[in-house]
């Protein structure tokens, strides 16, 4: 109970300050006990940052897995659209987790960022395997399914930072039914471009 309640702590504060800015101390104040007390449950804030960040990342890659497993039996443009809506959907609905994955990949600290990078590096094969699978499948001839899937995951990066330095929602809505229709035509196009 006490380790479910400093792994949320841990990440509310990771998420609002990074983890230069979050001290262990703050972290058990929220939890109601005293800071050497974190150290029966985690070896140190490197710890719990490690827990908490795999912990995320592990839900973000489930929720892909349960996305891609939903997607037998629809076409190319189906399979794509509800992929993105399943990582908008996540995103908007675990905000704090996402805002903490961001900061943890843009500013990881310094002695961890080769493990933060790695565990980024799973999710990401993951994705990129399942889109790929999409586009391969596709009988659309004359584009290369590993550039067709570089733009698609683009396009998820671009989403991923707007929904980042952007917060209305509506907007977002707005802007995603836009940006799908005009990128599934480069997506569908055959042919050289």
């Amino acid at each position: 109970m006490t380790r479910e309640k400093l792994k949320a702590a841990a990440l509310k504060h990771f998420a609002k300050s990074g983890y230069e800015g979050t001290s262990l101390a703050a972290i058990a104040k929220e939890v109601g006990i005293k800071p050497p007390s974190v150290y029966a449950f985690f070896s140190g804030k490197d710890d719990l940052l490690l827990t908490v960040f795999d912990e995320a990342m592990e839900e973000l890659q489930h929720e892909l897995l349960r996305a891609g497993g939903h997607l037998h039996g629809h076409n190319m443009k189906e399979k794509l659209f509800s992929l993105l809506k399943s990582f908008v959907h996540f995103q908007m609905h675990n905000e704090q987790k996402i805002t903490f994955i961001r900061r943890t990949l843009l500013f990881p600290p310094e002695h961890l960022k080769e493990r933060l990078s790695a565990k980024y590096s799973e999710m990401n094969n993951l994705l990129s395997k399942t889109v790929h699978t999409i586009f391969a499948e596709d009988p659309c001839g004359g584009h290369d399914p590993d550039i067709r899937m570089q733009t698609y995951l683009c396009l998820l990066d671009g989403i991923f930072l707007h929904m980042f330095l952007n917060d209305d929602h509506n907007q977002l809505c707005d802007r995603i039914h836009n940006i799908r229709k005009t990128a599934w035509s480069g997506l569908a196009a055959s042919g050289d471009l």
